[in-house]
């Protein structure tokens, strides 16, 4: 019980002794005109009593005001410039993307219609009769002529070749 009484009395000390010391501090230089806050308002003081001095402060710093607006402008237009380059490129990349996606297209449509060709080709010599049936669905049965049963024979041979061309 006798420890943590004691360590609270030297942390309170402690804490009093600082305090004291920085106020301390604070009142020799204020008592010896030390003041930093004073000392910088006075010199700003002196120097705006001049007016050959507050003029040229003034104008130095109209000047230091007039560029810094001029590389702001020249810093807008550079923005300007490079978002309107930005949006030319997004202009030709949206028209080199649809370019391709024509292009892909025609190539769809062109294989269709050439794979439409090969089996319309590939069809047309199985188809005998003008009736609608062709000597192709005919070949398990006998034919009444010779020439049905060669037609059905060719419709059978170039069947697996339409298939292996797909």
């Amino acid at each position: 019980m006798q420890r943590p009484n004691s360590l609270r009395r030297l942390v309170a000390a402690l804490t009093i002794t600082v305090f004291l010391a920085a106020f301390a501090g604070l009142s020799v230089q204020m008592a010896s005109g030390d003041d930093p806050a004073l000392s910088r308002g006075t010199q700003s003081r002196r120097l705006l009593a001049s007016t050959a001095t507050g003029n040229a402060l003034a104008t130095e710093r109209v000047r230091l005001l007039r560029h810094r607006a001029a590389l702001l402008e020249v810093r807008r237009e550079q923005l300007a410039a490079a978002a309107r380059r930005d949006r030319v490129a997004a202009k030709a990349a949206k028209a080199a993307r649809a370019a391709k996606a024509a292009a892909a297209a025609q190539a769809v449509a062109t294989a269709s219609a050439q794979t439409a060709a090969a089996q319309a080709t590939t069809a047309s010599p199985g188809q005998t009769t003008s009736s609608g049936t062709s000597s192709g669905s005919t070949s398990g049965s006998t034919g009444s002529s010779g020439s049905s049963g060669s037609s059905s024979t060719q419709s059978q041979s170039t069947a697996p070749l339409a298939t292996s061309t797909s």
